[in-house]
């Protein structure tokens, strides 16, 4: 059995361990939770300009992925938002719509 001056020192061992840990504040919360929406809405702009460029173009999905290395099902879900994109991502879009890759920035 361990003796009480034992155990008080081992609890305040992890109260001071537990209190260096830096456990996010509500006002980091918020401020992750809008920075993340701020990025979906940006998402979901650019996914309605490349759906409008396409239809512009009177091309499919379908089109767009013969075009290009991105099969329509990722396109779609670019184009709804939900897909994050990179670099790569934007030159092969504007290779499967035939556009220039600043114009799919120009939204």
């Amino acid at each position: 059995m361990q003796s009480s001056k034992f155990q008080y020192k081992h609890n305040a061992f992890l109260r001071n361990a537990v209190a260096h840990l830096n456990y996010p504040t509500t006002h980091d919360v918020f401020r992750w939770n809008t920075v993340k929406a701020d990025k979906i809405e940006k998402m979901k702009k650019f996914g309605k300009h490349l759906q409008k460029l396409r239809l512009s173009k009177n091309m499919s999905l379908l089109d767009v992925s013969y075009n290009c290395t991105l099969d329509d099902s990722r396109i779609s879900k670019i184009e709804h938002g939900r897909y994050n994109i990179t670099l790569g991502t934007i030159f092969e879009l504007a290779q499967g719509l035939d556009v220039v890759p600043t114009k799919l920035l120009d939204f």
